[in-house]
């Protein structure tokens, strides 16, 4: 209790009252100090002020502010005071005033020590749980200060991902997490460490979550050492990937340039760790909303890593700039994604074979060797993008995913290459039918079993979908799917060989098995017996079929 302990103020101007108070009963019993008295008003003002009081009791009627324009006073700095109130007077008016100031209670004089320990009792239970919950709220507050760099992270991960739909909502969240950006230009550099070297491919994984924090630290440092200050901002987007969002005013900018960082980082990343490190930049933009897209644009140009070689500076303007507008004005990513999913889950050969080749439906004599490789590498970066959201990777289907990429550059002809794209998409396809196929069969082993076990209960496709947590609409349809009946045709079928065996082996009558195998109207029972079975339950026991 003392942990809570509240501090009393008592304001009153007959010296008998304030003592029968102070005496009335042991205060620290019930967690409560006597900080003060004070015999009028005015006095009870300074003394709020001086010993900042939890509680007040208070008279009414006294000399120099009554009790009622002293609490009025007292809240203009005491907002949160709680004040019980004692008066010679059943007043009306009083009681009125007192509840219109919040107070705790009213009490009349003389004060009945069973009447006052309630009022407190209330008074000190409502401190305890106000007590409590600021704890919880500045425990809340702890932890998230102390969660701001991991929000942070995760912040400018939704930017580059495309996350948000309004800039207001961007800079709203920027302002709260302090997270650096301001209105200016924009610039995305998609940073990617050679995996081929061993510190990368053989090392401990506690081995490499050091290498990936020292990596991390050096980029920031390097940022620091060529004078960016808040200009940029850092963040994994996996082991070997680093986003850097580059962000500067107007007049900065002019000033900057991303050669010269791409290459301080580079030769400070191969000094520091020998590893080389390629480097993707994006073109710049001054609406935050389309950091994804440039975001994009980094991503796109690191994929051309694999052709001009390891250690490379790849600027998306440059890459781009020799495809002609008519190859890139037919190429729609957003679409190709899409497509790419539904390819990848329906698996359906025509399908896939019809969209390779309306990606190269051009005449293959204008079609350039970098159109090319975009198209393959967009397909093979979006197809691992779509593998990264259900946690899947090239590496699980392929043993290793950089194989994937060098595999384009090992294509001579354009219909080899087309070939190759169509396996590979359907390699992949298979795998994740074949994931999800596992997955479905053991829901359904879940429902058969449930079935089984509690076929004579009053079952429904929304009871048995609730089982297995699906919706009843998408458990009835993947049931189907992998079994050729719905829910209830596969329930009925149960049922109605348990009703067999009861018609052979018990003499119990047609509607108790009815009832026993989970139909409650012997009419319907007999009515999906014969359905299945071509007779009647009592022509089947009379006929003794086995």
């Amino acid at each position: 209790m003392d942990h809570y302990a509240l501090k009393l103020l008592i304001v009153d101007d007959k010296p008998a009252e304030r003592e029968g108070i102070r005496d009335i009963f042991n205060w620290g019993s019930i967690g409560i100090h006597i900080v003060g008295e004070a015999e009028n008003g005015r006095e009870g003002i300074e003394k709020a002020r001086q010993l900042l009081p939890d509680i007040i009791i208070t008279d009414i009627v006294m000399p120099q502010f009554d009790g009622f324009k002293m609490i009025e006073e007292i809240r203009t700095f005491l907002p949160d005071i709680k004040v019980i109130f004692m008066s010679c007077f059943d007043n009306f008016n009083f009681v009125k005033s007192a509840i219109d100031l919040d107070a705790m209670g009213y009490v009349l004089k003389p004060v009945i020590s069973g009447e006052l320990l309630a009022t407190v009792s209330k008074v000190t239970g409502i401190h305890i749980r106000e007590l409590e919950r600021r704890k919880e709220e500045e425990d809340l507050l702890r932890r998230l200060r102390e969660s701001l760099p991991i929000l942070r992270e995760q912040f400018y991960k939704d930017i580059l991902i495309g996350k948000f739909e309004s800039s207001h909502e961007v800079w709203d969240k920027n302002k709260f997490l302090d997270a650096r950006l301001m209105p200016g230009q924009f610039i995305v550099m998609m940073t990617e460490l050679d995996s081929s070297g061993g510190k990368l491919g053989e090392s401990s994984e506690i081995s490499k979550q050091l290498l990936h924090m020292q990596v991390a630290e050096c980029i920031e440092k390097i940022c620091m050492e060529l004078g960016l200050g808040s200009s940029f901002c850092i963040t994994a987007m996996d082991k070997a990937r680093f986003a850097i969002i580059l962000n500067h005013s107007e007049e900065s900018a002019k000033d900057f340039t991303t050669e010269a960082l791409a290459d301080k980082l580079k030769s400070g990343i191969y000094s520091q760790f020998g590893l080389e490190l390629a480097i993707g930049v994006s073109s710049s933009t001054t609406d935050i909303l389309q950091i994804g897209r440039r975001y994009q644009e980094a991503c796109d140009a690191l994929k051309f890593k694999s052709y001009l070689g390891a250690n490379q500076t790849i600027n998306y303007t440059d890459i781009y700039s020799d495809s002609s507008p008519n190859e890139l004005n037919t190429f729609n990513a957003v679409a190709v994604q899409n497509e790419l999913k539904y390819l990848l889950k329906t698996g359906e050969r025509s399908d896939i074979s019809k969209f390779v080749d309306e990606l190269f439906h051009h005449d293959r004599d204008e079609m350039n060797r970098q159109y090319i490789q975009f198209v393959c590498i967009s397909v093979i970066s979006y197809i691992q993008m779509h593998l990264i959201e259900l946690n899947e990777s090239l590496s699980s289907i392929f043993d290793n995913e950089f194989i994937v990429f060098e595999k384009i550059s090992q294509m001579h002809t354009i219909p080899e290459l087309q070939q190759w794209l169509k396996s590979l998409i359907e390699s992949v396809s298979l795998h994740l039918n074949s994931k999800h196929h596992k997955k479905n069969k053991k829901v359904i082993d879940t429902i058969l079993a449930f079935m089984e076990g509690h076929y004579f209960e009053e079952l429904s496709v929304p009871s048995i979908a609730s089982k297995v947590y699906l919706s009843p609409c998408y458990t009835n349809y993947i049931f189907r799917k992998e079994t050729g009946e719905t829910l209830m045709e596969h329930l009925a079928g149960i049922r109605i060989e348990e009703a067999k065996k009861l018609l052979r082996g018990s003499l119990l009558k047609v509607y108790e098995i009815s009832e026993k195998v989970g139909y409650k109207n012997n009419s319907y029972f007999s009515t999906v017996f014969k359905e299945r079975c071509g007779m009647t339950p009592l022509e089947y026991r009379d006929r003794g079929v086995v």
